[in-house]
């Protein structure tokens, strides 16, 4: 110490002054490299990865194209009001609320509104979709909604509540025109594909956070979340407590209606029906009205849609040529990905994804890894039955 007080006493003052300056500069770049190093190895958040207190948290979607446009049924204004699906502090999922503000998005999150809860349970930011939904007009129909008036066959998007006051009745936007139809007289028009509407039950073909394979939930609208791949082929939807997010139609199953049939099941005609001679085969499109009888609807194609009771019905071959239908039991002759040779499955339906030969494959859920996957009878899977026989035949 005694030395470089003595070297610094032979200093000018100004050298003095350029010494100390120098030391700092070392010491500023010094400081710099340790901190750049750190942020090497610990990375700070960024601002959007930030908790905000005062909203929920949101759920991510399960890994899985065209112009991305959210359904009008989760584009919100102020005055509109929405009910809580998760709970957030003082709020309870079925809490109703009020939107008082819009809060622009996070990075590829979508926007959420700011809602007031009524019985002072908190104002706080929600996210449209997975977080809260609008407040139904009648039974689960919301404004945005899109339908099918029964009557016509048109597809329209419902414009709000009737003004006359009904408690059953919606307006509905078709071909430029705005008309009140009855709510009895109006289907949700398909999500994805020709089946899959909102209200329909399915069961989850891939786990994701607390949802496990075959967990039951409800389709409770389209994807309602711009930035996820696969946007057009998701749904939204509810798994109750386990959460509700956005599923591809490949990821899902439909549950049955009646019996062991379910929608878009291959049936063939066992009895006479109206304008339809046994042996012909239709898709199930859902229940028959009235609603809450326990008959199907079936689409026999040219021959129209007629009302079936299930005891006039089979399931039919899915796959030209093959003997294969819902329900049977099959043994995989070749491997893929996780399933072996000489695993079992169940045949759940037809090929439920766009991809090569979908006509001569089949949906099916292998037994020892719950995977589901299209595959060729005859090709990649035979009737278990059949490869007992022939295994009894070798030996």
């Amino acid at each position: 110490m005694d030395a470089l007080t003595a070297k610094l006493g032979k200093l000018s003052k100004p050298q003095i002054i350029l010494t100390a300056a120098g030391a700092g500069i070392a010491m500023a770049i010094a400081y710099r490299l340790a901190d750049r190093t750190l942020d090497s190895i610990i990375p700070k958040k960024k601002v959007e990865e930030e908790e905000t207190l005062d909203e929920p948290k949101a759920h991510p979607a399960p890994p899985a194209e065209g112009a991305k446009v959210l359904s009008g049924c989760y584009d919100v204004k102020i005055g509109d009001r929405v009910v809580a699906d998760v709970a957030h502090k003082n709020v309870r999922a079925g809490d109703v609320g009020r939107v008082v503000g819009l809060v622009a998005g996070r990075g590829s999150e979508a926007g959420r509104a700011r809602v007031n809860f009524e019985g002072d349970r908190g104002e706080y930011n929600y996210m449209m979709g997975q977080q809260c939904h609008r407040l139904p007009l009648v039974d689960d129909i919301v404004e945005g909604d899109q339908v099918i008036v029964a009557a016509t066959g048109k597809r329209g998007t419902i414009a709000g509540a009737d003004p006359n006051g009904s408690a059953t009745k919606v307006q509905v936007d078709v071909d430029g025109k705005r008309i009140i139809v009855e709510r009895e007289d109006l289907d949700h028009a398909p999500l994805v594909g020709k089946f899959l509407t909102k209200g329909d039950c399915v069961r989850a073909c891939a786990p994701f956070e607390h949802v496990g394979v075959g967990d039951r939930g409800v389709v409770a609208g389209p994807c309602s979340s711009l930035g996820l791949d696969s946007f057009r082929s998701r749904v939204l939807v509810d798994f109750g407590t386990k959460g509700r997010y956005n599923y591809t139609r490949a990821q899902l199953a439909f549950e049955s209606l009646v019996g062991d049939y379910a929608k878009e099941d291959k049936v063939v005609a066992t009895q006479p029906l109206p304008g339809v001679p046994v042996g012909e085969t239709g898709v199930v499109i859902g229940l028959a009205r009235p609603r809450g009888c326990a008959a199907l609807r079936v689409d026999f194609g040219q021959r129209g849609t007629v009302d079936a009771d299930v005891n006039s019905l089979d399931h039919a071959p899915l796959v030209p040529g093959h003997r294969i239908k819902k329900g049977d039991r099959i043994v995989a002759k070749v491997a893929y990905e996780e399933t072996e040779v000489g695993d079992v499955g169940v045949v759940v339906g037809p090929c439920d994804r766009e991809m090569h030969a979908r006509d001569l494959r089949v949906c099916v859920l292998w037994e020892r890894t719950k995977a589901k996957n299209n595959w060729q009878p005859g090709r990649h899977i035979e009737l278990a039955a059949e490869a007992r026989r022939m295994e009894s035949s070798a030996q």
